[in-house]
C-alpha cells in the first residue's frame, strides 16, 4: 500500500473510536543537507575501536562494566542536552518517579545504549553465544504456515535491531527487513560509508534481505515488500516515525502521547496479512535475551471493514498496550524516549 492509499484511510479515520485517536499526515521532507563527516563520527568510531578490543579480549562478565563506565564518562554533558527531555517523558508515561529515581532509571538507559553498542561489536569479533528465549512463537509459526507472508512490527528497544534479529534466525525465521538508507548511528556521507556499517555488516548475517530506501523511494520498498510478503515472506517494519507521511498519535500511559506509523497496520489489513508485534529485551547483558511476539494484531479483523482504518484502530491500540507493557517492564531498554510527548502534537487531519 503506498502512503497517498494511507492518506485517504487516514482522511476516514479522523475522531472516529472510544479514545481519543489523532491520524494526521506530514509533508514529506525535501531533504536535509548531508553533512560529509561530524564529530559524532569521529566519537563512533572510537566507541567501535574500544568495544571490539573488549570484546576479543575480556571476558564476557566484564563487558558489561566498561560499557558502564564509557557511558558514565560524558554523562554529565548528556545529562545538560537530554535530561529534562527524558525526564519529562518518563513521568508522562510512568507517572511520578522522583528525582532520584528518574536520574538512576537514566543513567540506567544511557549504560544500555552503550551496551548496545558493545554487542554490535561482539556479534562481529567474539565466539561467545547469548542464549534466545522467544515467548509466541506458536502464533509466529501459525502465521507461517497459513502462507500469506507475515508482517512483524518491531517496537524500538535497544537490543532488537540485533539480538532480535539474530534470535529469530537462529529459530529458523528468514526475515526480510525494511529499512531506511540512513540506518545506523550518524547520518553524514562518511557515516553511511563507512560508520554505519559495522551495524549492518552484524546485523545482515541474520536477514534474508534488508530492503533499502531512500527519502522518495517510500512506495517503491513498499512494492517490494509486498511481493515478498505475496511469496509467503516474513517482512520487519520498526515501529517509528523517523520516515514516511501517515501516523496515529495516541495517549500513553499516564498522561503522555505517543505516535506509531499507520503504513505497515494499513498494509497488513488491506491484503489479509497477519501482524505481529515483537520486541527484544535483555535479561543478562551480552548472555540472555527475551523475545516476545505478539498474537496476530489483524486475525479479528472482518473483510467488509480492510480498507476502513476505522475498522482498524483496536489493532493500533493494541501495538500501543504492547509497548506500554513493553516500557513499564524494561524502561531502560527503550531507545526513543525522546519521541514520547508530553502533549498532543499531531495536526488533526479534517474530514470535512
Amino acid at each position: 500500500m503506498d502512503d497517498a492509499i494511507s492518506d485517504s484511510l487516514a482522511v476516514q479515520a479522523a475522531g472516529a473510536g472510544k479514545e481519543p485517536l489523532r491520524f494526521y499526515t506530514r509533508d514529506q521532507d525535501d531533504g536535509e543537507t548531508i553533512r560529509l563527516f561530524s564529530e559524532r563520527d569521529l566519537i563512533e568510531l572510537g566507541l567501535q575501536g574500544l568495544y571490539a578490543g573488549t570484546a576479543a579480549f575480556a571476558p564476557r562478565d566484564r563487558w558489561a562494566g566498561v560499557a558502564r563506565r564509557l557511558a558514565l564518562l560524558r554523562i554529565a554533558k548528556h545529562r545538560r542536552k537530554h535530561y529534562h527531555v527524558f525526564a519529562d517523558a518518563v513521568e508522562a508515561a510512568l507517572g511520578e518517579q522522583g528525582p532520584d529515581k528518574t536520574y538512576a532509571l537514566f543513567q540506567r538507559w544511557r549504560c544500555r545504549l552503550h551496551e548496545r553498542r558493545l554487542s554490535v561489536m561482539a556479534d562481529l569479533v567474539s565466539r561467545t553465544r547469548p542464549e534466545f528465549n522467544i515467548a509466541g512463537g506458536y502464533a509466529l509459526d501459525r502465521s507461517v504456515a497459513a502462507g500469506k507472508g507475515v508482517i512483524l512490527w518491531s517496537l524500538q528497544f535497544a537490543f532488537h535491531s540485533l539480538a532480535g534479529k539474530r534470535g529469530l534466525s537462529e529459530a529458523g525465521y528468514r526475515i526480510n527487513q525494511v529499512s531506511s538508507d540512513l540506518h545506523g548511528p550518524t547520518h553524514t556521507t562518511f557515516g553511511r560509508a563507512v560508520t554505519n556499517k559495522s551495524a549492518i555488516m552484524a546485523e545482515n548475517r541474520y536477514l534474508a534481505e534488508r530492503l533499502v530506501f531512500g527519502a522518495d523511494e517510500g512506495p517503491a520498498v513498499l512494492r517490494r515488500a509486498l511481493r515478498v510478503l505475496n511469496k509467503g515472506g516474513i517482512v520487519n517494519f520498526t515501529n517509528t516515525t523517523y520516515s514516511g507521511r501517515s501516523f496515529v498519535e495516541m495517549p500513553f500511559g499516564k498522561a503522555a502521547y505517543v505516535h506509531m506509523p499507520v503504513t505497515p497496520v494499513a498494509l497488513a489489513a488491506a491484503h489479509g496479512i497477519p501482524l505481529h508485534v515483537v520486541f527484544t529485551a535483555a535479561k543478562a547483558p551480552f548472555a540472555a535475551y527475551h523475545i516476545a511476539v505478539s498474537d496476530d494484531l489483524t486475525a479479528g479483523l472482518g473483510g467488509a471493514g480492510r480498507r476502513d482504518i476505522a475498522a482498524l484502530e483496536p489493532v493500533f491500540l493494541a501495538a500501543r498496550d504492547r509497548l506500554l507493557d513493553a516500557v513499564q517492564q524494561y524502561p531502560d531498554q527503550y531507545l526513543p524516549w525522546g519521541n514520547i510527548k508530553t502533549a498532543r502534537s499531531g495536526p488533526v487531519i479534517d474530514a470535512a
